[in-house]
């Protein structure tokens, strides 16, 4: 995931604690355990920690949780919550729970495992497509759970969410690959260019003025090459004639 600016994370980090605030925010979706600290991302409810943990056991598929007050949130994964809350998710997910079905703060482990599990990975009452809604009186959740016939947009509305989620994490993903080819394409084309101009400085044929220095030096050596000569035979003649007058 992208690192979250500072400036982004308070945002959102303000907007999550005015969603709170919200009447049926202020108890957990699940146990109906009061000030829930975390929610799910990809569902839109606000939990307590304990059930946080039953939610990680799901996997990430089914429900991705993370803490309002440790974790740095991005704007865009305030959608769902914001859109959701605790009410509109259990109309959802509670829509054909019995009455006598419910989960408590001092419930036993296996039985949160058990709740948590058939609301949201077998998805046991959930309101179905076109089924009427009824009236059902149920505490679960800390909130009046009045069934509507809108089930299906929020299924909608909740994968159209993730999917702009899903979009928008992947347009930044392309933008940072393609800022990031530019400066290697930027290298190659001036190693390229480098290697031209090594190419066209080989090939290319030497300079009249070039030919004229390699010329005067050439004569040069010569000249020096024949005074050493004379000056050798001019020893030789002088040594000749000590020996002769001796």
């Amino acid at each position: 995931m992208a690192r979250v600016s500072e400036r982004e994370a308070a945002q959102s980090k303000k907007l999550l604690q005015k969603i709170l605030k919200k009447p049926e925010n202020k108890f957990c979706a699940d146990c109906g355990a009061k000030g829930p600290t975390w929610a799910t991302i990809n569902i839109g409810a606000f939990v307590c920690i304990k059930c946080a943990g039953f939610h990680r056991k799901l996997g990430t598929h089914i429900s991705k949780v993370r803490s309002v007050q440790l974790d740095s949130w991005a704007l865009d994964q305030t959608k769902i919550v914001s859109q959701m809350g605790n009410e509109r998710v259990n109309q959802l997910y509670l829509f054909n729970k019995p009455a006598k079905v419910k989960l408590g703060p001092s419930d036993s482990t296996r039985h949160f495992e058990q709740y948590i599990r058939s609301k949201y990975e077998k998805k046991s009452w959930i309101q179905k497509d076109g089924q009427a809604s009824t009236p059902t009186a149920d505490g679960s959740g800390g909130a009046a759970e009045t069934k509507k016939a809108s089930s299906n947009n929020f299924e909608k509305a909740q994968a159209s969410i993730w999917n702009d989620d899903t979009s928008t994490k992947s347009t930044n993903v392309n933008r940072r690959r393609t800022t990031a080819s530019k400066p290697q394409a930027k290298r190659e084309n001036t190693q390229q260019k480098k290697s031209q101009d090594l190419v066209s400085f080989d090939d290319a044929p030497a300079s009249n003025e070039n030919d004229d220095i390699i010329a005067a030096f050439s004569n040069t050596r010569i000249s020096n090459g024949n005074n050493n000569q004379r000056q050798q035979q001019q020893r030789q003649q002088q040594q000749q004639q000590q020996i002769q007058q001796q």
